[in-house]
């Protein structure tokens, strides 16, 4: 999996063009201290906007809620559309999507099925 930063001038436009796109998708939302495993903080909810502020942060809406990220250092995004967000203290937030597999990479058949 290849991820890219996104440089901190950009964030604002590229939140703005990734809300668009993303808007209403099951997303889900893990944070990590650093040296903790991963905990699951948000599942699977409907995306309403990511909107970067100098003040704030970033903050992750939801249809019933939101994530903020305080002092955010650096913003990715990887080849699954996916989001990670990491904080000066070393704290990484995830955003991720819930994926189904594209119609044509299906075989058709059930795994009950397959003999």
């Amino acid at each position: 999996m290849s991820v890219r930063e996104i440089p901190v001038a950009q964030w604002d436009p590229f939140l703005d063009e990734f809300s668009r796109a993303h808007r209403a998708w099951l997303a889900s939302i893990e944070r990590a201290a650093p040296g903790a495993p991963p905990r699951v903080e948000v599942g699977e909810c409907p995306l309403r906007s990511i909107e970067a502020d100098a003040v704030r942060g970033i903050e992750i809406s939801f249809r019933h809620g939101a994530v903020r990220v305080e002092a955010p250092k650096t913003l990715r995004v990887d080849d699954e559309g996916g989001l990670e967000i990491e904080d000066w203290s070393g704290e990484r937030v995830r955003l991720r999507f819930r994926v189904t597999e594209p119609p044509g990479a299906l075989d058709g058949l059930a795994p009950l099925e397959r003999s």
